[in-house]
């Protein structure tokens, strides 16, 4: 097998597999359940209006993992351990972090909170952002490659004592005369038909046409060659 077909196999293997893995990914994404993670630590700070005789709490705290969204559920109790209030907020998170906050408004003042119950992780709307961010990268760049690394062609002709060998890639197109190249067309556009040509020594004439699809066909003294 020639060094060219050898390259094209590769290509195609690999491309290949880089589109059956982001398929997988993708499946994997959909299919995932929301995740939960849980709080591994908490800080509160208070601050005490006496003319308004209100408390404002920022409650600070730390995930064992990712999230990007919760909820948390606090009692809230004053000097001597009464419950004032117990209240319920959104937990904000930036981005994806393992780190939240959250501020309650509480009237009267506050000495002490306990964490009755929370609810975060990775919500299926911050799986969804993801996998559209995917899709898209996939039609734009992986697809295309995909595809265009499928149509890739290398054909090997043998005439009388020599072997012909046309190579039609995404950048080069050449042809080969017993190893040897003898013409060559490098682009990345490919929207019109590429010739090459090349005169053996006997004066032969092999013309090759390579269309936009790489489909190769030659032609030796005019008449098509298979």
């Amino acid at each position: 097998m020639s060094f060219e077909k050898v390259k094209l196999f590769v290509r195609k293997l690999f491309w290949t597999a880089v589109f059956i893995a982001v398929i997988i990914l993708d499946l994997l994404i959909f299919s995932a359940p929301a995740t939960n993670v849980k709080i591994i630590n908490d800080t509160g700070v208070y601050q005490y209006d006496e003319t308004l005789d209100r408390s404002i709490c920022s409650i600070s705290v730390e995930f064992d993992d990712y999230a990007d969204m919760g909820s948390i559920t606090v009692a809230f109790r004053d000097v001597d351990g009464k419950l004032i209030s117990e209240e319920t907020e959104d937990i904000s998170i930036r981005l994806l972090s393992k780190n939240g906050n959250s501020d309650f408004y509480i009237n009267g003042e506050v000495k002490y909170y306990e964490i009755i119950s929370y609810s975060a992780g990775i919500s299926d709307y911050f799986k969804y952002e993801v996998l559209i961010f995917l899709i898209i990268v996939e039609l734009i760049f992986i697809l295309p490659m995909f595809i265009t690394t499928l149509l890739l062609s290398c054909k090997i002709y043998y005439y009388e004592d020599w072997k012909i060998l046309v190579y039609a890639g995404h950048y080069h197109h050449y042809i080969k005369v017993d190893g040897v190249k003898t013409d060559e067309l490098n682009t990345l556009s490919n929207l019109r038909v590429i010739y090459l040509s090349c005169t053996l020594d006997d004066g032969t004439y092999v013309d090759v046409a390579i269309t936009s699809s790489n489909r190769i066909t030659l032609k030796i003294d005019n008449r098509l060659y298979r």
